[in-house]
């Protein structure tokens, strides 16, 4: 069983979903986005059935490895995303221009995505999905296999996109779970081990390490 009983209620705001590799963090969001069918329990989005199409209208949903059409310049890459979900061509140029701006790539708008670094491919992944205006917002490890410097300009833009729309996050990371969250749930070997505000998570830290008891779901 890749999670057993898993029941996490998530409000407004950014809510990490934490926990080592293998917990079942990607099983979970693979739920909540359709890609996999639920064996037992139900999954609601805005009250709308996961995985529904009703469901899917209202969440962007980024992978942990997202893939592009790489000889594909940004600008051109986005509008074309906008076509795609139903935008006319003149909204669509001038949406991708907006979100390429507001995520600090306008400067290599015109330049292929094979050529961007690890950090503007992450910055072009939201902005992909950004394009359509979604209600929420679902990553998957959003900053793997990144530098420092470009963990850190994801961290700074999933703190500015929190300002407008609802982000539900999974890491393995604690320090950047701190960072970018208001709440947090922690999940290990596909079970629920804690879900708090981060302040009351935070109090469990004793240097770097997090005191979890598994045996006792504490």
């Amino acid at each position: 069983k890749a999670v057993k009983g898993i029941d996490l209620l998530m409000h407004p705001g950014v809510h990490g979903f934490l926990g080592p590799n293998g917990a079942g963090k990607t099983t979970t969001i693979n739920m909540l986005i359709g890609a996999i069918s639920i064996t037992k329990g139900k999954a609601f989005i805005k009250g709308k059935s996961a995985g529904s199409i009703k469901a899917r209208k209202v969440i962007g949903f980024i992978p942990q490895n997202p893939k592009f059409d790489e000889n594909m310049t940004g600008e051109s890459y986005l509008t074309y995303l906008g076509q795609m979900s139903g935008l006319k061509k003149k909204y669509s140029r001038r949406r991708a221009q907006e979100l390429l701006y507001e995520l600090d790539l306008w400067d290599a708008r015109m330049r292929k995505i094979k050529n961007y670094s690890g950090g503007m491919k992450q910055k072009i992944g939201l902005a992909s999905v950004l394009v359509r205006t979604p209600e929420l917002l679902i990553l998957d490890e959003p900053t793997a296999n990144l530098d420092p410097i470009g963990r850190e300009q994801i961290i700074e833009t999933i703190k500015q996109l929190s300002s407008n729309l609802s982000i539900f996050v999974s890491s393995h990371i604690l320090s950047e779970i701190e960072q970018m969250c208001d709440t947090v749930t922690i999940i290990n070997k596909g079970k629920i081990i804690l879900s708090d505000k981060i302040e009351r998570v935070k109090s469990l830290f004793r240097g770097d390490m997090l005191i979890l008891n598994t045996d006792n779901n504490e």
